[in-house]
């Protein structure tokens, strides 16, 4: 998938994404970000989102696809990683872990 599809389409699951969870009250907004919580002060904060254009790094795996499925199933049963992981067609997968680090792999299954 080309670098620029790619970047709008991750930013059309993310903001999905984050719609959904404002939707279902599953955000914690709280201190400087706690006017959010109010559906149009959130929905403009959304709009903003769109406007800018989004950064996506994009690298083949080292070690090919296998290599990069070895490498995450020794985390993926772990409580390190907490996000689900996709490796579904060409895409990158970032995981939040417990301890509030970012785990980012190229998944590249065909």
């Amino acid at each position: 998938m080309p670098r620029d599809v790619l970047q709008i389409v991750f930013r059309g699951k993310f903001v999905e994404g984050l719609k959904d969870a404002f939707a279902q009250k599953r955000l914690r907004l709280a201190g400087p970000i706690q006017h959010l919580t109010r559906p149009n002060c959130f929905a403009a904060f959304v709009r903003k989102l769109h406007r800018h254009k989004w950064v996506v790094y994009v690298k083949p795996p080292f070690g090919g696809p296998q290599q990069v499925l070895r490498y995450l199933g020794r985390y993926t049963h772990r409580v390190a990683i907490s996000n689900p992981i996709d490796c579904s067609h060409s895409m990158a997968t970032t995981s939040r872990s417990a301890g509030g680090t970012t785990l980012t792999e190229m998944c590249n299954a065909r």
